[in-house]
């Protein structure tokens, strides 16, 4: 195991992304439901609203995370220790769903 470098600065665009992802998700999960909210608030069937530009927001930013974190493990650890690490939390993952379903 190789020893750690110093700590990277975040990357803060990513980060405000993700806090903005997270920011609409509650929003249009909150006030969906109310029946004065703006149609483009409201997922829809026929036409892509703002509401429905949200949740792939989210896998983008989460798997361009994910995926820094892969490569730099890889370069720590070595690229088999990366990927058994990413098989371990994909089935602790997996576990987690079906415990909570």
């Amino acid at each position: 195991m190789a020893a750690p470098d110093a700590p990277r600065p975040r990357i803060e665009s990513l980060d405000q992304f993700r806090g903005y992802t997270v920011a609409a998700m509650f929003l249009v999960n909150f006030i969906g439901s109310f029946a004065l909210v703006p149609a483009i608030f409201k997922h829809h069937h026929t036409y892509a609203s703002y509401a429905d530009t949200v949740m792939p927001q989210f896998f983008f930013a989460v798997g361009f995370a994910y995926r820094l974190t892969i490569v730099r493990r890889a370069k720590q650890d070595g690229v088999l220790a990366a990927y058994r690490r990413v098989v371990r939390r994909l089935l602790g993952l997996i576990v987690l769903s079906l415990v909570i379903y």
